[in-house]
């Protein structure tokens, strides 16, 4: 995977999970069908969409009927990449090696659409296969368009409020300094916590990371 493509994927303010789901796309590794039954012989290897064809990768996220109709009412037409057999992976590098990604807030909303899309025609791709839940294609969208709108929010609160932390002090040479936060969501109850280990030169020398559900107050 190129380097610029990598640097700038881990930029978008996306959820770590859909991040994760790119991620997999470019290096070839998403569980598709197809690609499960040169592993493990004999299963069922047509799309639970639309069953009259192989789940590759390129099915599952813009040749299935499905799918491109998604991609449609999203505004993004992948009739090109139907007609020249564009591999999912060489799309999504075209997404991130352009010069705009990286100067262009327009641009940048862009790979939201195109990250959250592919990541909600997976989610429905698995909620078919496992649970044989028929997805809504106009609660799939709304969806979709609520996340977009979320993230974009965020991405403008960080740009305005967020400041530049320069507190930090690092650690006497040969010493480690871990610093540790915490979050916590008063109406779920839900908390999370995370850490992380650098050294004097600011090096990150391990992480950690938690979320757990049922807790009493933020103390």
């Amino acid at each position: 995977m190129p380097t610029l493509v990598w640097k700038r994927l881990w930029k978008v303010n996306v959820s770590h999970k859909v991040k994760l789901f790119i991620w997999k796309c470019l290096k070839g590794i998403v569980p598709a069908l197809f690609k499960i039954s040169h592993y493990k012989t004999g299963i069922d290897t047509f799309c639970p969409h639309c069953g009259s064809h192989n789940e590759t990768l390129e099915h599952l996220l813009y040749d299935c009927t499905y799918a491109s109709s998604v991609w449609m009412d999203m505004n993004v037409n992948v009739s090109n990449l139907q007609t020249h057999h564009i591999s999912v992976s060489t799309w999504i590098i075209s997404w991130f090696t352009s010069f705009q990604a990286a100067h262009n807030d327009q641009y940048n909303n862009w790979l939201l659409i195109l990250m959250n899309t592919a990541w909600q025609i997976w989610k429905n791709r698995c909620d078919k296969l496992f649970r044989n839940e028929s997805p809504n294609k106009w609660i799939t969208l709304s969806n979709i368009r609520w996340v977009i709108r979320q993230c974009e929010n965020e991405q403008g609160q960080n740009k305005q409020v967020r400041p530049k932390n320069n507190n930090w002090k690092p650690p006497a040479n040969n010493q480690l300094k871990i610093n540790i936060d915490a979050s916590f969501d008063n109406v779920t109850k839900k908390f999370g916590i995370g850490l992380i280990a650098r050294d004097s030169a600011g090096k990150s020398r391990g992480i950690r990371g938690k979320s757990c559900n049922g807790g009493l107050d933020p103390e």
